[in-house]
């Protein structure tokens, strides 16, 4: 994913700047004392490489970056500074620019400790005075672009999730639904959605607090994941509502059927055990109800309706169980 449009923008207009005071001054003159000035209060890295990707110059910006004087930057490439991952995404996209296109481009660093720095790189051709189709060397403006992606990913993580729980919210929910439909419809293979709604929770919270059963939640979610395989999906899609999916199945239906029911057994026997490490202690159980599917047969709101529907015959079997008792 690029930087914002307003940050392509900034960086673009600085990049045109940039490139017309050097195209003017630096290529002639690197040493030109105002150009030099101004290249180091821009906060940016800019730097010249020729045609072997080896650097002519950097702003100081770049050389803080490096760590290095400029004297000891001269003539030396991207391998001194940079993972040979990294190096070879540079050079590939310095033999773009040296073939005359201008680019733009994210660049990840994936540094030996663990950490990832990011950038957005534009670079464009500085061409010869004396033969204006030659180009001799490489310009180029890059930003640290590594906060604002992660900030995008936090962003992007909180719209997908359930704050509470941690697992998936309804719309992401929906969009692994579809996905899994589209999966199906492919390979055959039965998938099953089974809705789950806590028994009682109403009480729990109106006579232990939203807090005592804020963490009921998080353990309910917890007690699910546990019992389903990674390949099968666990959202909380309202205040007391789970959903299941489950992909791949069985191109049996009776098969998909019973695999179905045994995960949703498991569950219903988790939220069954007591909650020991909560206090105040409360039991808690729950009702399911599950809806097989393959393919694009039904949509999204039909599965996830059916599943509900029979997740409130399982509620009034149990609540009849316990009158009649």
């Amino acid at each position: 994913m690029a930087p914002s449009v307003s940050l392509c923008i900034i960086l673009s207009f600085a990049f045109q700047g940039i490139t017309m005071a050097v195209k003017r001054s630096i290529r002639s003159n690197v040493n030109s004392e105002q150009l030099r000035f101004a290249l180091d209060h821009v906060q940016a890295y800019v730097y010249m490489k020729d045609v072997d990707s080896r650097y002519l110059y950097a702003n100081k910006h770049t050389l803080a970056l490096f760590g290095c004087t400029e004297s000891e930057l001269i003539g030396r490439s991207d391998h001194a500074f940079f993972p040979p991952q990294a190096v070879k995404k540079l050079r590939e996209i310095d033999q773009k620019v040296l073939a005359g296109e201008s680019t733009q481009e994210e660049v990840v660093i994936e540094r030996e400790s663990g950490e990832q720095e990011i950038y957005w790189e534009l670079k464009s051709p500085i061409y010869s005075d004396d033969d204006p189709d030659e180009v001799i060397g490489v310009l180029g403006i890059s930003t640290d672009i590594t906060h604002q992606k992660q900030l995008e990913s936090q962003l992007i993580e909180a719209a997908s999730q359930d704050f509470l729980t941690g697992l998936l919210n309804r719309r992401q929910l929906l969009k692994h639904l579809e996905s899994a439909q589209r999966r199906s419809q492919l390979s055959g293979t039965h998938c099953a959605v089974i809705f789950l709604d806590l028994d009682r929770f109403k009480q729990l919270n109106d006579h232990l607090g939203h807090s005592a059963g804020d963490a009921y939640l998080v353990e309910v979610g917890r007690r699910i994941s546990a019992q389903v395989r990674e390949l099968d999906c666990v959202a909380r899609i309202g205040g007391d509502e789970f959903v299941v999916l489950l992909e791949g199945l069985s191109r049996d239906l009776e098969e998909a059927r019973n695999s179905a029911e045994t995960i949703a057994q498991k569950v219903i026997e988790a939220l069954d055990q007591p909650f020991a490490d909560i206090e105040p202690n409360y039991t808690l159980s729950a009702s399911a109800g599950c809806a097989l599917f393959v393919g694009m047969q039904k949509s999204t709101d039909e599965i996830l309706t059916e599943a509900d529907e029979y997740m409130y015959q399982d509620k009034r079997k149990r609540a009849a169980e316990r009158f009649s008792a």
